[in-house]
């Protein structure tokens, strides 16, 4: 929020999401341009990394994206996933190497413990409740 207030550009999206859309771009010749447009942002916020195994094209656009952003943007990487379990999710093991330098490179790492935060969300339902919709 406060990178938002300073107006810095920033970018909040789901890693599998950018993924995908560096995927597609492809198709149709627009790769370069995708790629230019997110390493342009002041904070890149990828989210949900490590759901799944990256393939050889995941992994090299994850690093390339990785080493044009670390030094003159800020990276947020959130995850279920310790930092390393990440050997596994990567391609290629130098790569997990040089993208792991680059991101604990001047980082914070912040772990939270405990039980979800979406479970305060959770509909509560009484048994034996007339009112009691289907989800």
């Amino acid at each position: 929020m406060l990178a938002c207030q300073k107006n810095k550009k920033v970018k909040f999206v789901a890693t599998n999401e950018l993924l995908n859309e560096f995927y597609r771009a492809r198709a149709d010749e627009m790769h370069d341009k995708l790629f230019k447009r997110y390493a342009k942002f002041d904070l890149l916020i990828l989210d949900d990394f490590g759901l799944k195994p990256l393939s050889a094209e995941q992994s090299s656009d994850l690093y390339d994206l990785i080493a044009s952003t670390h030094i003159k943007s800020s990276l947020i990487i959130t995850t279920n996933r310790k930092i390393e379990k990440w050997m596994e999710l990567f391609f290629d093991p130098v790569m997990t190497n040089a993208a792991l330098d680059r991101v604990i490179n001047k980082a914070y790492r912040i772990v939270l413990d405990g039980e979800s935060y979406r479970k305060n969300f959770t509909p509560k339902f009484k048994m034996g409740d007339k009112k009691m919709e289907k989800c």
